[in-house]
């Protein structure tokens, strides 16, 4: 009987050592989610194209609010070129999901930017994907839908 309890005791703290591991799991990865979508903000703000190209997956699918569709390349074409500078961002209602090595994160954003001398400033929604491969995440898909301009 004292052998049975001593074994039920341990299960059973065994259980809740398991289920405190798998919470901060997922809050690491909500965590790590987060700071990589900040990241890529930031490099954007920034116009730093080594760091858009490690943050962003080869495969990237980059739909924007007006339906265009771009790859990696296409998506950092304007950076490079200068004929697109993201001056400040607004974000809100940020939300991230984590399904194993899948980060959805959602949210909206009001972007002030200057593409090829006018400057414009968008409010969209948005949702992009985020997929650990090899121990590191890596943007694989965004999609935005653009909102009204407020009167």
């Amino acid at each position: 009987m004292k052998g049975n309890r001593r074994w039920s005791v341990l299960l059973a703290l065994f259980l809740l050592l398991s289920l405190i591991n798998s919470r901060s799991f997922a809050t690491s990865s909500e965590d790590e989610a987060r700071t990589m979508d900040n990241r890529r903000h930031q490099a954007i703000l920034a116009a730093d194209i080594a760091a858009l190209e490690t943050l962003l997956a080869d495969d990237l699918i980059f739909i924007h609010s007006n339906g265009t569709v771009d790859n990696q390349g296409q998506f950092l074409a304007p950076l490079k070129s200068e004929d697109l500078r993201v001056k400040n961002t607004v974000h809100e209602d940020v939300r991230v999901r984590v399904f194993g090595d899948v980060a959805i994160v959602t949210g909206k954003m009001t972007p002030t930017a200057v593409f090829k001398g006018e400057e414009r400033t968008y409010t969209f929604l948005y949702s992009n994907v985020w997929v650990r491969r090899n121990d590191r995440w890596q943007m694989g898909h965004w999609q935005s839908t653009g909102l009204p301009a407020k009167p």
